[in-house]
């Protein structure tokens, strides 16, 4: 407290002038520190709402790309599917072609001993193997 003499106790109106400016000091921080706050809180939600949309928008971006690659591996287990039926058609469809020739190379086996019984020599012809 700064008074009018140094060496003498203030008077009750000094006293209330000083405690009076205290108050308006006080209250000038406290509107200064209010107007701060209000800055900062705004200055939060402005970043809560940058960060929000910052982070919808990773999420779609990866929900999407998401959907892309399902819909990619979709196709794909598809065409694979469809290559595996193929497949197996063309495997049985050989199947039943080594199964006819088998019958073939029996039955002409069976003619070839016939003739030879009917001819009375044994032609040497090479074994073959029905099993592979």
């Amino acid at each position: 407290m700064q008074f009018s003499e140094p060496s003498r106790e203030p008077t009750i109106k000094e006293f209330i002038l000083h405690l009076n400016q205290r108050l308006k000091d006080l209250k000038q921080e406290l509107n200064l520190n209010r107007t701060l706050f209000q800055d900062l809180k705004g200055g939060v939600r402005d970043i809560n709402h940058i960060a929000n949309e910052s982070c919808n928008d990773i999420t779609n971006s990866a929900l999407n790309e998401t959907e892309k690659l399902e819909k990619n591996l979709k196709n794909k287990l598809n065409d694979i599917g469809t290559d595996v039926t193929l497949l197996k058609h063309q495997l049985f469809a050989l199947n039943q072609g080594k199964i006819k020739i088998q019958q073939d190379i029996l039955l002409l086996d069976s003619r070839v001993m016939e003739q030879e019984k009917h001819v009375g020599i044994q032609l040497g012809f090479p074994d073959v193997d029905l099993d592979s």
